[in-house]
């Protein structure tokens, strides 16, 4: 019953951020793993809105370490926290931080813009031990990816010149605008407005790397006044892509 409930909310609360997967079955069963088998102090919890709908979950276990002649407060490991919204993700954060007897809570594949850290009356208290590259994208069809995917509203197109020297149909000029994204047949690539390899536009593709960050890193070119600031209006991301599962 666990997973199938678990499984049912994720596919309906886990996929709002570019990126982020659907879990298969084998998946689930990996990740609840502690909780199925009950070797540990390990719990899943669901969120029911008002209507009844379950619309996010998290999973948490308690360990209290024993320190002779010290105190020593319950540790809490957060493996996972999703919800409809940031304010089903925060009931969750609200009701694990609100244990009994845990001193500390840890958690893990965080998104670098997780809810709970900009909730904190003192932010210094969520720190972030370290930075990992939970997800790695390299765009095999360049046409389709850009086709496929919706731009934020922008005052201005842009023209990007692609090079990829894997893939010959990837090298080209496309436009890319709030209404999509097409390949400009027999443009020259001289004349784009901003000119990158395959490696650039992966990386800004899902709206987590701004193009600006590009720029300074020298991995894209500029070459009409104005448009990485273009580029990263129509490409930003909010909520900030994160796959959330590790495979």
């Amino acid at each position: 019953e666990v997973p199938g409930t678990i499984g049912e909310t994720h596919d309906l609360v886990g996929l709002d951020r570019p990126g982020a997967i659907k879990r298969p079955p084998w998946m689930h069963q990996r990740y609840l793993e502690d909780v199925l088998s009950g070797e540990k102090a390990a719990y899943a919890i669901v969120h029911t809105a008002p209507d009844g709908t379950d619309d996010g979950w998290a999973q948490y276990s308690l360990e209290w370490p024993e320190t002779f002649a010290e105190h020593s407060g319950g540790v809490c490991e957060v493996a996972d926290v999703w919800g409809a919204d940031s304010s089903v993700e925060l009931a969750l954060w609200k009701f694990i931080l609100e244990l009994d007897l845990v001193e500390r809570v840890r958690a893990e594949e965080r998104p670098g813009d997780d809810a709970v850290r900009f909730a904190l009356n003192d932010q210094r208290h969520y720190l972030s031990r370290c930075r990992n590259d939970e997800q790695w994208l390299r765009l095999l069809d360049v046409d389709a990816a850009l086709v496929a995917r919706t731009y934020n509203a922008a005052t201005t197109p842009v023209t990007i010149a692609i090079t990829d020297p894997m893939f010959e149909r990837n090298n080209g000029t496309w436009h890319v605008g709030a209404g999509g994204a097409r390949r400009v047949a027999g443009a020259a690539a001289d004349d784009a407005d901003l000119a990158t390899d395959i490696n650039g536009i992966s990386a800004a593709y899902m709206g987590g790397t701004a193009w600006h960050d590009l720029l300074v890193g020298g991995h894209v070119q500029q070459r009409r006044a104005g448009a990485v600031a273009a580029a990263d209006l129509l490409f930003a991301s909010r909520p900030l892509p994160r796959c959330g599962s590790f495979f």
